[in-house]
């Protein structure tokens, strides 16, 4: 009897519990989720919704299931992640507990706000005009009398001029860490928005929704392989024991080290 009513309880529990919280465009999870039967499993993905979520594990829990479930917000707000789980044998989903979830922007809305201007505080214009040109006068004057003062060597003929990296020996590190899940969470999370944006530039895909352009991208015969290990790395208990690393970064072997790392700084940013 007390089993039973700790099975009725459990979906209502949790349903009152503090939303889970998480920033546009990170994932984060909500583990060991009770609801009731049928067993249920994540709507297909539509373009325009601001939430993409995955079941990542399934488990019976007597005559309920327990879920782990992922999900990533696209547009700050509050949300129920429930609305995106269907039943798996596609009959009418029952009513289910509401589960809780926030998405936040990484910035204020204010914070581009510039600050007003006080009456009277109008900037003298032709002042600051004339002021520039006297220091940039000033300033060529003094770089012509130190070039004629200090002649620099003649540079030596390097031998070799230094190839520069490509994108797959950039990934390469980065990639065996992921395989070897030395990643943190956050870290597998910058790479795989870094790729994202990546492909999204490259394939001029940069004015797509990114809900829509992530999953175009899984199908992608180039930017797809790599997306998608780094997905299944991610959720498996123990790393595989075969990846053909080289395989999964030669689409990345003629482009820039540049084209990644100018994502992940604005990733950081």
């Amino acid at each position: 009897m007390k089993l039973a009513v700790a099975l009725v309880l459990a979906p209502l529990a949790f349903a009152a519990q503090k939303a889970v919280e998480s920033t546009v465009g990170m994932p984060a999870r909500v583990e060991q989720v009770v609801l009731p039967a049928p067993e249920l499993e994540a709507a297909p993905v539509d373009p325009n919704s601001p939430v993409l979520l995955r079941v990542t594990g399934t488990w019976a829990h007597g005559t309920d299931f327990r879920y782990d479930l992922e999900y990533q917000g696209f547009e700050p707000g509050q949300y129920d992640l429930a609305r995106w789980l269907v039943r798996k044998d596609g009959g009418e989903r029952q009513a289910l507990p509401a589960i809780p979830v926030a998405v936040r922007a990484l910035l204020p809305a204010e914070t581009m706000t510039p600050h007003p201007r006080a009456p009277g505080d109008d900037l003298n214009v032709g002042g600051y005009r004339v002021l520039m040109i006297i220091v940039g006068v000033a300033w060529l004057l003094g770089l012509v009398l130190l070039l004629r003062w200090i002649r620099p060597p003649r540079p030596v003929a390097t031998a070799a001029v230094a190839r520069p990296r490509t994108l797959a020996e950039r990934l390469r590190p980065l990639v065996r860490r992921a395989l070897a899940n030395e990643l943190s969470r956050t870290e597998r999370a910058q790479l795989e928005l870094a790729l994202v944006r990546v492909w999204k530039k490259k394939l001029g895909m940069e004015e797509r929704d990114p809900a829509q352009a992530l999953a175009a991208l899984r199908e992608h015969a180039e930017a797809g392989a790599l997306l998608r290990a780094l997905e299944d790395w991610l959720h498996r208990p123990e790393p595989p024991a075969h990846v053909d690393l080289e395989a999964l970064l030669a689409p990345y072997q003629d482009l820039p080290a540049e084209a990644f790392e100018h994502q992940e700084a604005g990733l950081r940013a």
